[in-house]
């Protein structure tokens, strides 16, 4: 197993860490306010994510979503010693078919005392993970895990399928090099298209994966942990355009700073104790109390390190999906991502931005407050 930074740095996106995909999905709404009328306007909105008052509370994680959507979801927390706290949501349209799924990410652990006849047989939870025989890559487990587990009971059918190279690539340079004599990865990437029907409509949805193989042969152990998967669902016929939405959302994802500096140092207390001996939530609070406020020069550059590798590889998947803009952002000082095909993007001092082709829109006249036209890059 991994120190608890470097696996903080390497997991921690919109999908923050493993979580079993048969846990109970947290079902809290939350309403994001109602679009301009103007259909050639698009405005996006900040949604946070607050993590549980009872843990360590305050904002965990924020994105931008289109004003008007509505939200399902957010941060759950599992006895797991490298990590646990995971994002699990969905970010739909109410007025249409369009929908971003985030699945939490999954770590699986197989051979030496894990599997058959032994006290781990598949299925078991194994110091957090699933214990199940390795898959050959990611389109082998969209395919073979992900699909049943979250459409099995939509009939779905896959009608493409394609490795992401490039996507891999980018994730294997986000992770820190293992020592030499190590465990070694191997990273794989996919997406596969399926269609089914949803409310007696014929819709298209896309399946994300990053997976992760780490070998121990020392050890006889085999672990995966498939991170980064989402579904994005629009109409039959819709999607490609509606992708370009989607990307805008996972692209302008920001972890917390406060938060996270409290979540490395947590992660890095519950990796040092044996986790069969932390089984009350008093427990547990116990560990969340011994945080510090303060955030450490290494914990700040971990974080650094951990957004930067993360705009690294969403720059990649915007590049491979041609489906968004880059923009600088003269208020929060850094580029930012919006759905290409307008001719026009603001922004305002709330962090809202909004995207038109009507050159006589102008947001601070037709939505009030003060908006700042950008620049693309």
């Amino acid at each position: 197993m991994r120190k608890a930074t470097g696996m903080c740095a390497g997991v921690l996106m919109l999908t923050i860490t493993a979580v079993n995909p048969r846990a109970e999905q947290p079902q809290a709404k939350q309403a994001i306010p109602a679009a301009a009328s103007d259909a050639k306007i698009l405005r996006f909105k900040k949604v946070s994510i607050p993590d549980l008052a009872q843990v360590i509370g305050g904002e965990a994680l924020s994105f931008l979503a289109p004003a008007g959507w509505q939200l399902e979801g957010g941060l759950v927390w599992r006895l797991h010693p490298t990590m646990p706290a995971a994002v699990s949501l969905r970010l739909r349209n109410p007025a249409g078919l369009e929908q971003l799924e985030c699945f939490p990410t999954v770590a699986f652990s197989w051979g030496g005392y894990l599997g058959p006849g032994t006290m781990f047989p598949p299925g078991a939870n194994y110091l957090g993970n699933e214990v199940q025989p390795p898959v050959r890559d990611a389109i082998a487990y969209l395919i073979g895990r992900q699909l049943p587990r979250a459409r099995g009971g939509v009939h779905a059918r896959v009608v493409r399928q394609e490795s992401l190279p490039e996507l891999a690539d980018a994730a294997r340079a986000a992770e820190a090099a293992p020592p030499f004599g190590g465990p070694q990865m191997a990273f794989t990437a996919a997406r596969i298209r399926i269609e089914y029907t949803f409310n007696d409509k014929a819709v298209e949805e896309d399946l994300y994966c990053v997976l992760n193989s780490i070998a121990t042969p020392q050890a006889n152990l085999a672990l995966q942990v498939a991170a980064r998967i989402y579904g994005l669902r629009a109409e039959k016929g819709r999607l490609d355009d509606a992708t370009r939405l989607f990307q805008t959302i996972i692209d302008s994802t920001r972890i917390n700073l406060q938060w996270f500096s409290k979540y490395v140092q947590l992660v890095q207390a519950l990796t040092q104790a044996q986790m069969d001996q932390i089984r009350s939530a008093g427990e547990l609070s116990r560990y969340i109390s011994r945080t510090n406020n303060e955030i450490s020069d290494m914990i700040r550059r971990a974080y650094e390190n951990r957004q930067a590798s993360e705009d690294r590889i969403n720059k990649n998947w915007s590049q491979y999906m041609r489906g968004v803009d880059e923009y600088y952002d003269p208020v929060q000082q850094r580029p930012v991502q919006l759905p290409s095909g307008y001719n026009n993007a603001w922004v305002n001092s709330a962090g809202e931005y909004v995207v038109t082709d009507s050159v006589n829109f102008n947001p601070n006249v037709d939505l009030g407050g003060n908006w700042q036209k950008l620049n693309r890059r």
